[in-house]
């Protein structure tokens, strides 16, 4: 994850908390609305979450927010599995 923490600095300028779209430093069903913004709308994103960093929408680390995000989104959602 170190890697991914170190993409994200480089390209977002600050640190990313992947998944956690509303900023409340929790990942749960609060952020879901959010992700769909930030993956359909980045500017309303921007304007709805200014106190968010943008990459946290990067959540499997590519450098990209798009839809090879959602798995790894809904993976963080779940949590680990038994």
């Amino acid at each position: 994850a170190g890697g991914a923490v170190s993409a994200n600095w480089a390209r977002w300028g600050c640190l990313a908390t992947p998944g956690d779209l509303n900023c409340d430093d929790l990942i749960n069903s609060f952020d879901i609305d959010p992700f769909v913004l930030r993956l359909v709308d980045a500017a309303g994103y921007s304007n709805a979450f200014p106190q968010c960093n943008a990459a946290n929408g990067d959540v499997n680390a590519d450098g990209l927010v798009n839809a090879f995000d959602v798995d790894p989104f809904i993976a963080l959602l779940l949590g680990p599995t038994p």
